[in-house]
């Protein structure tokens, strides 16, 4: 509803720390999985306790973006371990505020790891975002999204050459850094870029 004097008392009464400015709450409450209605589980920073802006790239089949903002439910539902710490996933119940910067996909030759990590870096010196979705994606089971993956073994990363890559940016700023991302390496190529 966007009334945020009164969503702070809200939050005050139930025992968080909230300051009493009057404007949208933005504070730093850490990364937090979400899950998007499409089963996805996607990263991003929560800013209050029920909403998330979305810091990867979600993958083809969903609507959502890189940079909207998400109300989320507030009983976590399953878990992700990173680094020995648990994270409680929150199922998304709508776009609060969409992202303008459109998403794209493109396959990227990447020698290394390395020429990986390089486009994802060139992307983020522009304060935009690539995402190596070859390389980053686990598939899971429904028992596991809804629970803890680290009971099963599920598919995980890859070692092939050919990568696909999810990138959040103008088209045109896409294709530039890119192209510059390909002239720094030796064997870096990439194909044509694919409005989602």
């Amino acid at each position: 509803m966007r009334d945020w004097v009164r969503a702070r008392r809200a939050w005050r009464g139930y025992g968080l720390a909230i300051d009493d400015a009057d404007g949208p709450i933005a504070e730093n409450y850490g990364m937090a999985p979400v899950r998007l209605p499409h089963g996805e589980v996607v990263w991003g920073d929560r800013i209050d306790p029920a909403r998330v802006i979305i810091r990867n790239i979600p993958l083809p089949d969903n609507e959502y973006r890189w940079g909207d903002v998400v109300l989320h439910d507030g009983a976590p539902n399953g878990e992700r371990v990173v680094n020995g710490r648990t994270f409680g996933v929150f199922d998304v119940l709508e776009r609060w505020s969409p992202s303008e910067i459109p998403t794209h996909q493109v396959v990227a030759s990447c020698p290394s790891e390395d020429d990986s990590k390089a486009l994802i870096a060139h992307f983020e010196r522009h304060h935009f975002a690539a995402e190596d979705w070859s390389a980053n994606v686990r598939r899971l089971c429904r028992a596991c999204s809804v629970g803890s993956p680290d009971g099963h073994n599920h598919s995980f990363g890859t070692t092939d050459t050919d990568r696909d890559f999810g990138l959040a940016s103008p088209r045109g700023l896409a294709e530039q850094i890119l192209s510059t991302w390909a002239e720094n390496g030796a064997g870096r190529a990439f194909g044509d870029l694919r409005a989602i």
